[in-house]
């Protein structure tokens, strides 16, 4: 991995403190709505490098400024002609959507949509899945996932 110094310019002078890229990393599954809000949660950690995401808010906090890859994947329960509607959003803003609407009579398969994108982020920013209209569509599954990687730190 490549280091990327920080408070201090690289190779000039003493470096004050070292972040390596890869160092904020989580991967979280399953879901639990949050009742009175339109957010959900993801309980389940496969990791959790850095501790920044906290599975009883469903919240991922941005450890330092940089380049982040975020990904969120939604499994829909098999039920025919009902949606799935959530939102990545960064301090309660949105910047991108999900949505998985079929017109099937089919109630025996379930569907997923997926989504990932690069975002800068600042220190302390708040990413989590919300937003979201008829929770109670979303597949408590492995395939219903929340995600995110610290790419590029700022130098």
């Amino acid at each position: 991995m490549k280091c990327h110094c920080r408070n201090s310019v690289c190779g000039k002078g003493p470096v004050t403190q070292y972040i390596i890229a890869g160092t904020s990393v989580f991967l979280a599954y399953g879901v639990v709505p949050i009742n009175g809000t339109d957010s959900i949660r993801f309980p389940y950690i496969y990791y959790n490098v850095g501790n920044d995401y906290d599975p009883s808010t469903g919240v991922y906090t941005c450890p330092i400024t940089g380049t982040y890859w975020i990904s969120a994947s939604l499994g829909k329960l098999p039920r025919a002609q009902e949606h799935v509607d959530c939102k990545i959003s960064v301090n309660h803003h949105v910047n991108i959507a999900m949505l998985l609407r079929l017109y099937t009579n089919n109630t025996q398969s379930a569907y997923t949509v997926s989504i990932s994108g690069g975002f800068y982020l600042r220190k302390g920013d708040r990413v989590q899945v919300g937003f979201c209209r008829d929770k109670e569509n979303i597949a408590n599954a492995a395939n219903t996932y929340f995600s995110g990687v610290l790419l590029r730190p700022d130098a």
